[in-house]
């Protein structure tokens, strides 16, 4: 691997975390839908905090993913 080459892991991870906030349901959208994106962000977070180097960056994401978790809660309790 060249120097400033993202390993691969790395990029799949970013690529499915970046798909996924693209594909935010739009608002209004059935309740089921959005708690179902909030988890799917919450994985990706959690496979991006496990392949990330520094540990300010893991902890970030696996905040995020914990965060995402708690909305797919909070949606599923308002619906």
């Amino acid at each position: 691997m060249s120097a400033g080459a993202v390993p691969r892991e790395l990029r799949s991870a970013l690529e499915v975390l970046r798909g996924l906030r693209e594909r935010r349901p739009a608002p209004g959208c059935p309740a089921a839908e959005l708690a179902g994106w909030w988890e799917e962000v919450a994985v990706a977070s959690e496979v991006l905090a496990g392949v990330l180097v520094f540990p300010q960056d893991r902890r970030r994401y696996r905040a995020e993913a914990a965060f995402a978790r708690g909305e797919a809660e909070r949606v599923r309790g308002s619906s």
